[in-house]
């Protein structure tokens, strides 16, 4: 599969640090991913506003049923003003799930990859993305409400 354009020469890719936890492959209707504890994320702000130290945990299947629900069909990538994208986010992008706890709050952090065979470790490390554009997605989800506060594409492409 190739890369949009642009993409392949603006990324810099490394698998995070550390030792990971991978809780296997999951899948449903139109996705499928990785259940991962990263070691390469650490933190989180909090609801307060304050930035907290996070414990990765592998994520709960429940939970990663309930963003997948609540994750729209497309979402709009304006990476390149002149040339704005409705990106599908079904199952082209796999995904890597992880959760991180701080003081009495959880966070389902996630990752979308166009491209699973540009990097065979997606299954059992944390892929670290810089750039990247349409290819890459991130999301996190509030575990206790259920709300995803925030979607947003790796960068220009």
């Amino acid at each position: 599969m190739l890369l949009p354009a642009g993409v392949a020469a603006a990324m810099v890719l490394t698998s995070c640090g550390g030792e990971e936890s991978s809780g296997g492959i999951v899948e449903g209707d139109g996705w499928r991913g990785a259940l991962l504890a990263s070691a390469g994320l650490d933190s989180f702000t909090l609801r307060d506003g304050t930035e907290a130290d996070a414990e990765p945990r592998v994520p709960e299947r429940a939970d990663v049923e309930r963003f997948e629900e609540a994750l729209p069909p497309t979402q709009e990538f304006t990476g390149v003003p002149d040339e704005p994208e409705t990106v599908q986010l079904d199952g082209t992008y796999v995904r890597q799930y992880t959760e991180l706890a701080a003081d009495t709050e959880r966070r389902l952090i996630v990752q979308g990859i166009c491209d699973p065979d540009g990097f065979p470790e997606w299954e059992s490390r944390w892929v670290e993305v810089m750039d990247g554009g349409s290819c890459f997605w991130h999301a996190s989800m509030d575990l206790e409400s259920g709300e995803i506060l925030g979607f947003t594409f790796n960068g220009m492409g």
